[in-house]
């Protein structure tokens, strides 16, 4: 759970200032936060909302 939320808390200090001055409707910025607290919603439901990335994967060759 603790990975989840860091996770995120980065989601939402992407949101900048910025973001939601020059973003083109509200609709947007309140989808956003919709979205996001439906993660939250998730999250303390016990789902795994976010997937731990896999650093030690190797690349997949290409097929020639």
């Amino acid at each position: 759970m603790k990975y989840q939320m860091k996770c995120l808390r980065n989601e939402i200090d992407g949101i900048t200032e910025n973001n939601v001055k020059h973003n083109n409707s509200p609709r947007i910025v309140h989808g956003q936060f919709q979205n996001i607290v439906g993660k939250i919603d998730q999250i303390l439901a016990g789902k795994i909302v976010y997937q731990k990335p896999n650093y030690w994967a190797q690349p997949k060759r290409k097929i020639k």
